[in-house]
């Protein structure tokens, strides 16, 4: 057996169940959060329409720790409990090509903090790994122990096969589908959401992303990783592309 092929069968390994859904009954919507997409941007927007407990205050919502404890009428819940509690609920998320998010994670999370994340260190990732050292070390780590900021985009959004989510936009096409969780949300409560705030973008040029995939070796080593990604919503993406952060959604005219 080939290392490669070792590799792809490491990461065959299912993840646990955990709760990736963040439900708010008042919009009818339920969002499957993944990291390092837009994720505090669209957390930090929710949280405008829930009641917060006075724990809630004085946290961040863009931590599940908001979403278990910090919320009267929201909640966090695994796919199962999102179906028996909220069946009605229109679900989306956002996913962003592989080798984007990866590099993503690796700028913010590795390569510029003195300390990583607990749960990052946990994983064996270390400040300082420059991105191929990072790169092949997610490769061994299986998404059901890997940190969500590495873990497949997949393995957050499907369950026994099935896409959870009914609508899952592009990171790279940001404004244009987030108009359709605005669509949904105010046909569902007759709210409408605001444009999207700017949170956490610190990479405004993209060039770094083939410089980094120069070799061909981790670009072979990303797709064998991020595989069900690769092939669900990226499946023409067969080579890192340079680019720019997407656009905020822009106010809609009423």
């Amino acid at each position: 057996m080939t290392w490669m092929q070792r590799l792809a069968e490491r990461v065959g390994l299912g993840p646990r169940t955990e709760r990736h859904f963040v439900v708010v009954p008042k919009l009818g919507l339920a969002y499957g959060r993944i990291p390092k997409v837009a994720n505090t941007s669209i957390r930090t927007l929710l949280a405008r329409h829930v009641r917060r407990t006075p724990e809630g205050r004085e946290m961040p919502p863009n931590t599940d720790a908001f979403w278990q404890t910090g919320t009267e009428d929201a909640a966090i819940l695994s796919a199962a409990e999102l179906k028996a509690r909220h069946p009605d609920v229109f679900v989306f998320s956002f996913v962003r090509d592989p080798f984007d998010r990866l590099v993503s994670c690796w700028c913010d999370m590795i390569d510029r903090p003195r300390t990583v994340l607990p749960a990052l260190a946990a994983n064996g990732f270390a400040a300082g790994m420059d991105f191929a050292a990072f790169l092949r070390h997610a490769a061994t780590v299986a998404d059901r122990r890997a940190d969500l900021h590495v873990r497949a985009q997949a393995a957050m959004l499907v369950e026994g096969g099935r896409v959870i989510p009914d609508f899952v936009g592009r990171y790279e096409r940001l404004a244009e589908d987030w108009d359709v969780v605005v669509a949904e949300a105010h046909a569902r409560s007759g709210i409408r959401l605001d444009p999207l705030p700017q949170s956490n973008i610190r990479r405004r040029d993209r060039s770094d992303v083939p410089l980094l995939f120069a070799d061909p070796a981790l670009i072979e080593i990303a797709r064998i990783r991020y595989a069900e990604d690769f092939q669900r919503w990226y499946p023409d993406r067969t080579e890192p592309r340079a680019g720019i952060a997407p656009p905020r959604p822009e106010p809609k005219a009423v």
